[in-house]
């Protein structure tokens, strides 16, 4: 996943013009690289009633590009991600997406 993260990313430099990864890590929380938006955003999601599709709520964290890259580089992402390739959210980042 943090492979694919950083693969949309590069696609976002290089100029792509629709650029959708979106992927579920857990509980309710989705991780996202889009078009329009140059950042890397950690976000809560909930399935409104008698809807389909899940929707964004406030509560999440948009990383900078910049920022981003320094947090992969610092954090040390094998002892989050399970072997099915899931981000277990470490409780700091459940933390500051939930204010």
């Amino acid at each position: 996943m943090i492979d694919d993260i950083d693969a949309n990313i590069l696609k976002l430099l290089e100029g792509a013009q629709d650029e959708k990864y979106h992927e579920h890590i857990g509980d309710g929380h989705y991780v996202s690289v889009t078009t329009g938006f140059r950042c890397v955003d950690f976000r809560r999601w909930f399935l409104p009633h008698d809807e389909q599709d899940p929707k964004p709520t406030k509560k999440g964290v948009a990383l900078r590009l910049d920022e981003w890259a320094k947090m992969r580089n610092i954090v040390e992402w094998h002892s989050y991600i399970d072997d099915t390739g899931h981000l277990h959210l470490c409780w700091r980042i459940v933390e500051l997406i939930e204010q």
